[in-house]
């Protein structure tokens, strides 16, 4: 890992925190109060997580923390991963509409804007075009930076035009926040503050380290069954990521193939 990097990503964020009409040059064309206001947010949401601290530990929390993590992270990597960005298997068209909300849950932006971005790193992973490698950004980006910054805000629709001929695709794409909000809605009312703190607010947080930390962590710590070209590793918290288990794969296998299996309809 690059410590200069890191550093110097740190310094970025304090400019995007601290600094108003100045913003790092990289980190693309909206404003430095947009940047800014992303940072904000990501750090609002752990700050209110931690009201938990105020709340007893009890069973129903713990069910709340659990179950909601459990059904969203599969939402992330069922969808997000193998459906929308690898097309692994074939799903009709309400039932990939419902794994699409499913996944949006999670709070991690629109399916096409996360499998669009996806299959860039698959075609770039660790290299110089890689939006998230560790080994060229630094740790801090590669976790979270490039997703709080307004550099990758856009994508390249070209990547994902398989998915977006679907217009109920487009519209929960571009509404990416309305499955996250209605989830958080539905903890309240079903489970109260205890159901709304654990079950959405803890289990959001811990969702996106967890999922962030495949970018990051399972780039630098594990071990290595194959001499691919990336820096990607097999360790204990991928292979409890379902669907992440062979991240490590063969060279045959380790870039993604242009052939995917056919969507709903084709």
């Amino acid at each position: 890992m690059d410590i200069s990097l890191t550093i110097r990503r740190l310094s970025d964020y304090a400019d995007v925190v601290l600094i108003a009409g100045q913003r790092p040059t990289s980190w693309g064309t909206r404003s430095t109060w947009q940047e800014r206001g992303a940072v904000v947010r990501f750090a609002l949401l752990h700050l209110v997580a931690l009201s938990a601290l105020a709340l007893p530990w009890t069973a129903a929390a713990a069910w709340w923390l659990v179950g909601s993590y459990l059904v969203r992270m599969f939402g992330v990597t069922a969808g997000y991963h193998r459906y929308f960005s690898h097309r692994a298997y074939r799903l009709g068209r309400p039932a990939q509409f419902a794994l699409a909300f499913l996944a949006q849950t999670s709070g991690q932006k629109g399916v096409l804007w996360w499998s669009a971005h996806h299959r860039h790193h698959h075609r770039h992973a660790d290299k110089p075009h890689d939006i998230h490698s560790p080994h060229r950004q630094g740790f801090l980006w590669a976790h979270v930076g490039w997703i709080v910054s307004d550099a990758y805000v856009e994508y390249d629709r070209t990547k994902t035009a398989d998915l977006a001929r679907f217009p109920e695709l487009r519209w929960i794409d571009r509404h990416h926040w309305v499955p996250t909000v209605a989830f958080g809605a539905g903890t309240w009312l079903l489970g109260g503050t205890t159901g709304f703190v654990w079950g959405y607010l803890v289990a959001t947080v811990v969702l996106y380290h967890a999922t962030f930390a495949i970018n990051s962590v399972a780039h630098i710590w594990g071990t290595r069954r194959f001499p691919t070209a990336d820096e990607s590793r097999n360790n204990w918290l991928r292979d409890r990521h379902a669907g992440r288990r062979l991240a490590q794969q063969p060279p045959s296998l380790h870039v993604e193939r242009e052939t995917r299996l056919p969507l709903v309809g084709t």
